[in-house]
């Protein structure tokens, strides 16, 4: 078992704006390193608003290529490539990087190049920098074990977007967290068949409807009590109430909030 933490510098949606919240992008505290799950459009404040530098973050894991997860890198690559000197690390499913990348999901031709492909003068004219040069890109597989500076993690699909690929992370075989995600009774079953000590799911709490693209509160309330115990709900509106948030609580669920820090 490997001691870590969890500090959301966000918990809000894509829409989230200060001073009521953030993206969700989490910061964890590992014992090789400080790294972040995802870091989008708010992140860089995010990061400031708790303190942080991002020349004090060594890597990050994205999970999905939604703005309020990815476009905080930008920034991050531009200050380690022409400030700090050095390639930041990105741990990037498959999907996202070549030679994998499913179509569309490319996350340098598809995100960053346009805005990222300076040209850096050396010694013999002028070189077009290129994604290799901002990062050090290590492609992760589905369900293959990794160590990310001293925490063992797993990665495993999860539906959010039909014709986009998205996924969930396992630390240390007992902590799950979903990223955007739809509801699926099943797939909750299987993460606590796992053993999982505790669950971080997206939740809106606006009424299911058909084609949305995130896991309502009414779906997420039938699940069983001794379930519900063991989820913390993220991803959620700056406009939710706060009767809304205690009828949640109520129940038996925890809601991640700015600021706070999980200790495993």
């Amino acid at each position: 078992m490997v001691n870590f933490k969890f500090q959301f510098i966000g918990s809000g949606n894509a829409r989230s704006k200060p001073p009521v919240n953030y993206n969700t992008n989490v910061l964890v505290h590992a014992p090789g390193g400080k790294w972040l799950i995802d870091f989008g459009l708010m992140g860089p404040l995010a990061l400031q608003n708790a303190g942080y530098r991002t020349a004090q973050i060594d890597a990050a894991f994205i999970t999905h290529l939604h703005g309020d997860h990815v476009y905080g890198i930008e920034e991050v690559l531009f200050e380690s490539f022409f400030k700090l000197h050095r390639r930041f690390t990105l741990w990037l499913p498959t999907n996202f990087v070549r030679p994998y990348a499913a179509h569309g999901e490319d996350i340098w031709e598809n995100f960053l190049k346009a805005s990222m492909t300076s040209a850096v003068l050396e010694t013999d004219g002028y070189r077009q920098l290129s994604f290799e040069d901002y990062a050090d890109i290590q492609p992760i597989e589905v369900g293959k074990k990794y160590s990310f500076m001293g925490v063992p993690v797993e990665t495993f699909p999860v539906n959010h977007v039909w014709n986009r690929s998205t996924f969930g992370i396992c630390l240390d075989d007992r902590i799950f967290y979903t990223s955007d995600s739809t509801f699926s009774r099943r797939a909750i079953e299987r993460v606590f068949e796992r053993g999982a000590e505790l669950l971080f799911h997206d939740v809106s709490f606006l009424p299911a409807r058909p084609g949305a693209v995130h896991a309502s509160f009414d779906e997420l309330k039938t699940l069983p009590k001794d379930m519900i115990e063991k989820i913390v709900l993220m991803h959620y509106a700056d406009e939710v109430t706060d009767d809304e948030k205690q009828n949640a609580i109520d129940l038996g669920f925890r809601l991640a909030k700015c600021g706070q820090v999980f200790e495993f």
